[in-house]
């Protein structure tokens, strides 16, 4: 396989946020380029540029050098407008109003073979609509799509989201023996300790006016160690260039008085006058030159967002939200739980898991159906942010109009609210559709907040934030004081937030402590 060589790549988004300049990196077989960073820093923009510069035309601009090769992408999030095609078109259509592409099609054990790598049977799914299919699915259906062609490159956005903890390490392997080059976007710090060997991270410096990009080749726990030094060594000679600044200043400070004493006594000694004028002379240079010393700058790093919850929020731990007995979970014929029971009060914090496509998010919308809103304040994050976050409307105004207050001191404290989780102002009155999907988490985050919500119905919320993000929003989860009931694959969130843990487990939810 020849080497692949991405040249002159420099991208900006018409706001006036440069994100790349001038990148460069070559790929060969078997290479892993991750690209990560915070939420917003034009991860997704960059790979889909890399992609299709017509998709990113409407808000960025840029140049880039690629040969000419087949390229193929796994979106973050499957375009809306699949939804009423079936697998079978979704697969053999290399794109949505293309006709259908048969040469991928002559290969039949190679398709039946990936469908059962992904534990899928090609025979039930060929005629299910792809709105029928879990998050989950849908993401393996575009890893199959796109293993069942040959591509020179892949480019993967989010590739684990909503995948179970079985499916993640399955798809950890394929992706580190697949040996097609692949520049990859991820938040998933295990699947980025193991597969990458390039990494490329996107940072916003100097209070968010100024981006940087790092380059480096090598693994991620390399990165992070020389990262570390780097750090550490900016930080030792910026102090020791400003002791070495200060100490000089003050020298030359104590000679400048002496000599300035001294010339006020030998006002009636003219030689001894032109010997201290030159001496001051000197020191005077000294003092100038002192001023353009320059201090070695300290280290300049994006900061982890700074949220807390209301305190105020609080709930009895025995006031019950909800009884349930004897229920059946099941989508027209289909029965996805047969008979469950569900307890659950204030203050306790439910994780329920399971495998792709066990009906977890529908079990998690029928719940939330069921919680008395005369009660609580119940705020409901979705696994498919669109459901809530779409069109042209601004973050601001989709706030404001979601706490009916429109008012200077509302907006200012929605404003702060915001900054704390690093938005600009300019994306504040930006377009909701313009927003990265970790972004638009970090919204309905602001909105429960906001709402000061004391019963929390979350969908995979942690799966589009950083590794920078993540721990921080695990943490103000685990301390809130009111009630969780969340669906998650994500095995730190299970294990952090996570106080009951519950598992769909052949049709039957079964609590597992």
């Amino acid at each position: 396989m020849q080497e692949i060589k991405i040249g002159n790549l420099s991208l900006r988004i018409r706001n006036g946020k440069e994100i790349v300049r001038d990148f460069t990196a070559v790929l060969h077989a078997g290479d892993k380029l991750f690209i990560i960073g915070e939420e917003g820093n034009g991860k997704t923009t960059l790979l889909k540029f890399i992609y299709d510069s017509h998709l990113t035309e409407r808000y960025a601009e840029g140049t880039k050098r690629i040969p000419d090769i087949r390229i193929g992408y796994l979106e973050q999030q499957l375009d809306p407008l699949w939804e009423n095609h079936t697998v079978f078109e979704f697969l053999f259509t290399h794109r949505l109003y293309e006709n259908l592409d048969y040469e991928f099609y002559r290969d039949w054990k190679k398709i039946e073979s990936v469908f059962a790598a992904f534990q899928l049977q090609e025979s039930e799914m060929e005629n299910r609509l792809i709105r029928s299919c879990s998050g989950g699915e849908k993401v393996k259906l575009q890893w199959i799509k796109l293993l069942i062609r040959k591509y020179d490159l892949l480019l993967l956005d989010e590739p684990t989201n909503d995948l179970d903890a079985e499916s993640v390490q399955k798809m950890e392997r394929i992706l580190c023996d697949e040996p097609t080059p692949m520049i990859v976007v991820s938040h998933d710090e295990s699947l980025i300790r193991s597969a990458a060997n390039q990494i490329l991270h996107l940072e916003q410096i100097k209070d968010k006016t100024e981006m940087r990009f790092t380059y480096f080749k090598g693994s991620y726990d390399a990165y992070l160690s020389r990262r570390s030094a780097d750090f550490a060594r900016q930080k030792r000679d910026h102090v020791r260039t400003k002791r070495e600044k200060e100490s000089l200043a003050d020298r030359l400070s104590r000679q400048h008085q002496l000599v300035e004493n001294d010339l006020n006594r030998a006002v009636r000694d003219p030689v001894q006058g032109r010997l201290l004028a030159k001496k001051m002379k000197n020191i005077k240079a000294q003092e100038k030159r002192l001023e353009k010393m320059e201090i070695t700058s300290q280290p300049d790093f994006e900061q982890d967002i700074s949220l807390f919850f209301d305190d105020a929020v609080e709930l009895h731990p025995k006031m019950k939200i909800l009884d349930l007995r004897g229920q059946t979970l099941q989508i027209g014929d289909r029965v996805l739980i047969e008979t469950y029971d569900f307890s659950f009060s204030g203050r306790t914090h439910v994780v329920i898991t399971g495998d792709n496509g066990a009906g977890k998010t529908t079990l998690l919308k029928e719940l939330y159906r069921r919680i008395d809103r005369t009660r609580f304040r119940v705020q409901y994050v979705p696994q498919n942010y669109g459901e809530l976050l779409s069109g042209q409307m601004s973050v601001l105004e989709y706030l404001s109009e979601e706490l009916a207050d429109s008012s200077k001191e509302t907006r200012r404290q929605i404003m702060t609210l915001l900054g704390c989780l690093h938005f600009e102002e300019k994306e504040m009155r930006g377009a909701l559709s313009d927003l990265s999907g970790g972004q638009k988490v970090k919204v309905l985050i602001a909105l429960i907040a906001l709402k000061k919500a004391d019963v929390l119905v979350l969908d995979e919320i942690t799966r589009n934030l950083s590794p920078l993000s993540e721990p921080r929003v695990r943490a103000i989860l685990k301390d809130f004081k009111g009630a969780i009931l969340s669906v998650s694959h994500d095995r730190k969130f299970i294990e952090e937030v996570g106080e009951q843990v519950y598992a769909i487990r052949m049709r039957k939810l079964v609590r597992l402590r």
